[in-house]
């Protein structure tokens, strides 16, 4: 569950994907001598400035794109350019809740309950998507990990 939460795609490692040289050689294989290879995408900001289609950027953009991929650096820092959208402020801090939530299960764990606590390690399977659809279903992951971890937890016996 923890390696899903943090292997998310997120704006460098696309463009990481999208300059691959066996991906590109791929392309440019099927697409044969007189063919021409572009990416479709729709970024999010200009999801966010109301354009609802996906643009399409040819290979002479590899350069810019390449140089996308090796920023990754920047990933989480302050000089981040998409860090601070509430999808990756939330794709960040889903690792943590989730370790400090199957802390408590292993805390409160019994050979009652350890068929709740492989149903909360399976939580992460909810968080799908892109923008939007991802944050939709972190709502639902969050309301079914409270939900298990209040079904899992022991109550103090002191």
């Amino acid at each position: 569950g923890l390696f899903k939460l943090t292997a998310y795609k997120d704006e460098y490692e696309v463009a990481r994907l999208m300059t691959d040289p066996e991906a590109l050689a791929e392309a440019r294989r099927v697409g044969g001598p007189g063919g021409k290879a572009a990416w479709r995408l729709h970024p999010p900001v200009l999801r966010s400035l109301g354009m609802n289609r996906k643009i399409s950027v040819g290979t002479w953009a590899a350069g810019a794109v390449r140089l996308l991929a090796g920023a990754k650096r920047l990933r989480g820092t302050r000089w981040d350019p998409f860090g601070r959208s509430e999808v990756r402020r939330t794709e960040r801090a889903l690792p943590t809740e989730y370790v400090e939530a199957l802390d408590r299960a292993l805390a409160a764990l019994t050979p009652e309950n350890l068929e709740t606590a492989v149903e909360l390690a399976a939580l992460p399977e909810i968080v799908r998507g892109y923008e939007d659809i991802k944050l939709a279903n972190v709502v639902e992951y969050r309301h079914h990990l409270t939900e298990t971890l209040t079904r899992l937890e022991v109550p103090d016996r002191n």
